[in-house]
């Protein structure tokens, strides 16, 4: 019975076969309606496939970069920082088929650092094709975390605290050809010295900024302000490499140089400091012209702590030291080394970067090379010193490459005859306002947060 069976299905089948393979025409239609279906979805399942492969690797780097953007603020609200990075860091492309549903911040600090921020993202991301099988949607959560390294801080401003820093610039152009440049400049007096105040408040940001900076282990500041002579603490101490190129006498007596505010040491008393910087005065009576690299020599002295004593402050680490990093951060609003002005009104002072002396501006170098090669970080600042003053290419040139970092991508720094421009260099500021000087020092305080992805 069973054979019979097995016989006669066997026998149905084949014949069913036959006649299958004989219906040519109706075959292809039948297959064909039963393939496309299958081809369909599998198109389907293989373009979202892809759209969710792509879609997670935009996620990460999203959450990546809030992660970073979160670990990097203090004060404010790390889940806003980053949700608004997050959502800054998609394109509009991806935006319309993916749908955040909750993105969260977590904090790990413990005793000495380092301060890491995890955020998380949940989202949905819309199938294109995967509705037609019943998969509308899919969900990705992704994570990234950041950590932001303790260090120590060890900076030196120096201040620009010449009469010229208590007056407007105007350009007057030079068809009479007294100065080499494009045009001659003019300096009318400010007796309320805007642009006076205005440095000293961009340090002040400076110092608050990085005074709040929960990884800042131990924080000094010094400064140094100069015209073209620096007023040391003890002037019966002057370092001997201050006293090489200089007639005797020259740091001791500054009764041509005043008003001068004195050198301030090292210091982590941010309290004390910004007192100093409130009082520190300048007027347009004073000196008209500046040799920034006397305040660069000086800021590198007192970074070294073989030279402590003249300073009387804390004393700096070591140079080289892998947990302390040392800055000094330099500042001009003119041709900076020259010397001097044609003349001294009193309402005008005119032509001021006529040289009668060959300018500082190789001493400037060398100082920056010296200091660079020690580990010090440096950042210069021109303020409202146009190429086209006279001596404002070479003062662009020598504050470009004074400064750390990279210049553009053309390595010009490598050609020692090329003119460097200050904008083009990492660490240099160009600023035309007083706004702008005060922003560049804010600027520069937020460099010293430095997160960094982790694992």
């Amino acid at each position: 019975m069973t054979q019979f069976f097995s016989t006669t299905l066997y026998q149905h089948a084949t014949r069913i076969c036959h006649q299958f393979i004989r219906a040519r025409h109706g075959n292809v239609l039948l297959v064909t309606a039963i393939a496309i279906p299958v081809i369909l979805a599998a198109a389907g399942l293989a373009i979202d496939l892809n759209r969710y492969m792509k879609s997670s690797g935009y996620i990460q780097s999203a959450v990546d970069q809030a992660a970073i953007a979160s670990v990097a603020v203090d004060g404010q609200d790390r889940q806003e920082v980053a949700t608004r990075f997050f959502n800054a860091s998609l394109s509009d492309e991806i935006k319309q088929y993916i749908t955040l549903n909750s993105i969260s911040v977590s904090e790990s600090f413990p005793p000495g650092g380092p301060l890491s921020v995890t955020v998380s993202a949940k989202v949905t991301l819309t199938n294109a094709l995967g509705g037609f099988v019943g998969v509308s949607s899919s969900g990705i959560e992704k994570s990234g975390r950041a950590t932001r390294a303790v260090e120590n801080v060890e900076a030196v401003v120096t201040m620009a605290s010449s009469g010229t820093m208590c007056a407007k610039k105007k350009r007057i152009p030079n068809s009479a050809k007294i100065v080499k440049g494009d045009t001659l400049v003019a300096l009318d007096p400010d007796p309320k010295c805007t642009n006076f105040k205005a440095m000293k408040q961009g340090v002040t940001d400076f110092i608050d900024i990085i005074e709040s900076n929960e990884t800042v282990a131990d924080f000094k500041v010094g400064l140094v302000p100069y015209n073209y002579k620096v007023k040391m603490p003890d002037l019966k101490n002057i370092p001997p490499s201050l006293k090489a190129n200089e007639p005797k006498g020259f740091y001791e007596n500054l009764a041509d140089a005043e008003p001068l505010a004195a050198v301030v040491p090292l210091t982590s008393n941010m309290a004390s400091l910004r007192t100093q910087i409130d009082n520190m005065k300048q007027t347009p009576e004073g000196i008209a012209w500046s040799r920034s690299d006397l305040g660069t020599h000086v800021a590198g002295l007192m970074l070294n702590p073989a030279d402590k004593a003249y300073f009387n402050g804390e004393s700096p680490k070591a140079f080289g030291d892998a947990a302390t990093q040392k800055v000094v951060i330099i500042m001009t609003d003119g041709a900076n080394t020259g010397c001097c002005y044609t003349n001294w009104p009193q309402d005008n002072y005119e032509n001021q970067y006529v040289y009668f002396h060959k300018p500082y501006n190789d001493d400037q170098l060398k100082l920056c090379s010296v200091l660079k090669e020690q580990g010090v970080q440096i950042f210069t600042i021109l303020f409202d010193v146009q190429e086209t003053d006279a001596g404002g290419a070479e003062i662009n040139n020598v504050f470009a490459r004074c400064a750390s970092g990279a210049y553009d991508e053309r390595g010009l720094e490598e050609n020692p005859n090329a003119k460097l421009k200050c904008d083009q260099k990492q660490n240099c500021y160009n600023v035309a306002t007083d706004e702008d000087l005060k922003k560049a020092y804010r600027q520069i305080a937020q460099t010293f947060y430095k997160p960094s992805l982790s694992e």
